[in-house]
C-alpha cells in the first residue's frame, strides 16, 4: 500500500510542509516507544546520521559526513499518542516535526502520520539534501518503518545481480 498525504500537526508554519501517513499493524504504544528512542530509529533511516546525542528532551544530531548538525528538543510527548519537535534556530536544518499514532479502523493497526515544517533559504540546499526533495526521506523512511516493526527486517534488493543480458532471437 503506497505511503499517503495525509493530516498532521506542528508548531510552526516555516512553509515547506511534508504529510506522509501509514498503517502499521502495531499498537500505537509499541510504535511510539521505538520511534521515541532514537537509537532504534536510525535503525531504519536509510543513510543513517553518525552520532546523536540525547540528554532529557533535547538532541543533537550529525550527519553521516560530519559536516551538517541538528539540535532541537523534543516539545511535546503523550506516550502511545503524540511525539513533536522543533530544531534550534542555530542547527543546519531549521524545522518542526511530529508523529501521531491514531487507532486505525476496523482494528487494523495504527495510523501513524508525519508531518515535517521546514525553512528554505539559508537551509534549503541542506532542506533538500535532507529530504530528498518533496518528502522522499519522509516517505521512504515510514515505509523502512513498517517494513521493519511488522517483519523485523526492510527488504532490499540490494547486491541482487541483474541477470545475464537477453540476447534477441532472430527468425530464420
Amino acid at each position: 500500500m503506497p505511503t499517503k498525504p495525509a493530516r498532521g500537526s506542528t508548531p510552526t508554519d516555516y512553509g515547506t510542509k511534508v504529510v506522509f501517513a501509514r498503517t502499521i499493524t502495531r499498537s500505537p504504544l509499541e510504535l511510539y516507544k521505538h520511534l521515541r528512542d532514537l537509537s532504534r530509529l536510525i535503525l531504519v533511516v536509510k543513510h543513517p546520521p553518525k552520532t546523536i546525542v540525547e540528554k532529557g528532551d533535547a538532541f543533537e544530531i550529525i550527519s553521516a559526513d560530519g559536516e551538517h548538525k541538528i539540535s532541537g528538543r523534543f516539545i511535546n510527548e503523550k506516550p502511545g499518542s503524540l511525539i513533536a519537535w522543533a530544531s534550534s534556530t542555530d542547527s543546519d536544518f531549521v524545522h518542526a516535526g511530529s508523529v501521531r499514532f491514531d487507532p486505525a479502523p476496523g482494528d487494523e493497526g495504527t495510523e501513524v502520520t508525519v508531518t515535517i515544517e521546514y525553512k528554505g533559504g539559508g537551509s534549503s540546499k541542506l532542506s533538500e539534501q535532507a529530504l530528498g526533495g518533496p518528502g522522499k526521506i519522509v516517505a521512504d523512511t515510514l515505509r523502512r518503518f513498517k517494513a521493519f516493526v511488522e517483519t523485523g527486517e526492510i527488504p532490499t534488493i540490494d547486491g541482487q545481480s541483474v541477470g545475464a543480458p537477453q540476447k534477441s532471437k532472430k527468425k530464420t
